[in-house]
């Protein structure tokens, strides 16, 4: 035994290399492998490989997967110098200002595996991908570069757009062989490139066309997941797990689909056909800021598609549909309530350790529980806008968090700042940051301090965040809370005149409760199909008990104003998205 304890010593002097080992070894002060694209070390024990930072790497814990990851071993990449591959001068530019400038910042509070190892592994290996980033990083370079140019209105394209659409062009040339393949790898790359080309279109403001992306994707992605194969003695035979480049993929659209979905713009019911996530409960701790965004991301989802099977219950009297839907909502608040004990266990072991990008995305997390705790609270009963005001409490929490990560970020905008940045550069990210929440705030909460605030707080960081336009969703709420409150809060004008991080107590919410009969149901917004497009608000307000008034409001972002588009008393028929079950009441 003491024989077997001889090269202890020399094995402690080289114990420093934990400090270059993947961030999940680090928080555990355990030496990593240093494995790629994640650590064996991390992957035979099931957790979070959470990556090398800058350096890539990193991948989800659900196993060791030998057999899978043969099946895309063309996609390893252990340096990321390989992207340039046989490129053009021009294209080699833009590919390093993607390496440098878009994949570190763009991404936001996305800093996963997607983006950090598996666009470059697509790079060197698939031409559709390439180009797909290439067209990506030209973009953001324009708008990083010339985001204090005039907009320019004309049919005219300019040398860097016609650079651009030749890129998308050939990424879209180079994708079509892999949609007749129909083989694992060909799927990987359609994916991975029809996510970078959502990312693109809602960057450069073309939601239709983005969303028209993201929900090809989710439809794909739906089709592509191996299901239990059944045998003649009705016993089941799972299929092998999934490979890490499939949780990647997964994980980006699950991001993308969460995000649009807050605002109304991606079908819920889509995140329910997904089906691709483990059914083991939720761990004690999560082994990084990674894995509870990726846990939280799927609560939303499921929290998303339980709010419209509320909505379009069509006999909330049923007994047995009652029943079901609160069971439904016990479970989802258990498993938020699960979620937050590991967030608290993660807290507290990563207090002393953590950097300060983590420790802001954190308070956004559990700001995002907050959310949720109120979305699920208030599904059961959607035709009743009142039920809002039993949690004035958790919207109070809401705003003071939201205050609180405006002091963490004001000065210095952790997630949007890259490492030497150019004098100019693009407020534009692909995850979302705040703007749901306070959105969530001043559209549902009906305390005229709180959702005044939260517009206060919107007006101050105009950001972007994925299809989120801070600038267009303050113009937005600004004109839902007019239409709701109509004067009814003018003798209170005095008391709008608060420092806007002021934080809020309960004696300055004084204020009257809004009426019922003044407040708005079912807010919809149509994003418009180009930069300087229109925008639709569509919304209705319960007049009695079988009268519903109905508004429609266009915003033009050239003058500046809203206008109608239909008189209030038009048919609920010039309403497609409009939740018809309700208006048989």
């Amino acid at each position: 035994m003491i024989a077997s304890n001889k090269p202890r010593p020399t094995k402690n002097k080289t114990r420093t290399k934990v400090k270059s080992g993947c961030r999940t070894c680090k928080i555990r002060k355990v030496k990593c492998d240093e494995g790629r694209p994640a650590c064996q070390r991390c992957v035979s024990t099931g957790r979070v490989c959470d990556g090398y930072g800058i350096w890539g790497g990193g991948g989800n814990a659900y196993g060791d997967r030998p057999a899978a990851r043969e099946s895309c071993s063309k996609l390893v990449l252990h340096n990321p110098q390989v992207v340039m591959g046989d490129t053009t001068p021009e294209c080699q530019d833009y590919l390093q200002w993607f390496m440098y400038r878009t994949m570190i910042k763009f991404p936001g509070t996305c800093l996963s595996g997607f983006w950090e190892t598996l666009v470059f592994q697509g790079s060197a290996a698939e031409p559709a991908v390439r180009h797909a980033i290439t067209a990506l990083s030209s973009a953001h370079k324009r708008e990083s570069l010339e985001d204090d140019e005039p907009m320019v209105i004309g049919n005219t394209l300019d040398a860097q757009q016609r650079f651009m659409l030749q890129e998308y062009s050939q990424a879209i040339h180079h994708l079509q062989p892999h949609f007749s393949a129909k083989t694992r790898q060909s799927m990987h790359v359609a994916l991975i490139t029809c996510a970078v080309f959502s990312f693109l279109e809602i960057f450069l403001e073309r939601y239709s066309a983005g969303l028209a992306h993201l929900q090809s994707g989710l439809k794909l992605l739906i089709q592509s997941q191996p299901h239990p194969l059944p045998t003649d003695d009705d016993t089941l035979i799972l299929q092998p797990p999934r490979a890490y480049v499939d949780d990647w993929i997964i994980d980006i659209f699950t991001r993308l689909h969460v995000t649009a979905a807050l605002f109304g713009q991606s079908p819920p019911y889509l995140f329910a056909g997904l089906g691709v996530f483990p059914s083991e409960p939720l761990p004690y701790m999560f082994q990084s800021v990674n894995h509870a965004t990726q846990c939280l991301n799927r609560l939303l989802g499921e929290i998303l598609c339980f709010g419209e099977k509320c909505s379009l219950l069509r006999d909330p009297c049923d007994v047995n549909s009652f029943n079901t839907v609160i069971n439904q909502q016990r479970t989802l608040h258990a498993e938020l309530n699960s979620w937050l004990q590991a967030y608290r266990a993660t807290r507290t072991t990563m207090e002393s350790g953590i950097n300060s990008r983590d420790a802001l995305v954190y308070k956004l997390l559990h700001a995002y529980f907050t959310m949720a705790k109120i979305m699920i609270s208030t599904s059961v009963c959607p035709t009743y806008e009142y039920r809002f005001d039993s949690y004035t409490d958790d919207f109070l929490s809401l705003v003071r968090q939201a205050i609180d990560i405006w002091r963490t970020a004001y000065s210095v905008p952790i997630w949007y700042v890259a490492p030497g940045k150019p004098p100019k550069i693009c407020s534009a990210i692909g995850d979302k940051g705040w703007v749901p929440l306070l959105y969530y705030v001043a559209v549902k909460c009906r305390v005229h301090r709180l959702r005044t605030q939260a517009i206060k707080l919107l007006s101050t960081t105009p950001n972007r965040e994925g299809i989120w336009n801070g600038a267009l969703v303050v113009r937005i709420v600004q004109e839902v809370v007019r239409i709701e409150e109509r004067g009814f809060y003018d003798d209170f004008a005095e008391d709008d005149e608060f420092v806007i991080d002021e934080i809020p107590e309960k004696r300055d919410l004084h204020y009257p409760p809004l009426p019922e009969s003044y407040r708005l149901h079912d807010v919809q917004v149509t994003l418009p199909n180009y930069a300087i497009g229109k925008t639709t608000l569509r919304c209705r307000r319960k007049r009695g008990d079988d009268i519903w008034e109905y508004y429609a409001r266009e915003y033009d972002p050239v003058s500046q104003r809203w206008t109608d588009v239909l008189d209030g008393s038009q048919s609920p028929t010039n309403f497609p998205n409009m939740k018809m079950p309700l208006l048989e009441e």
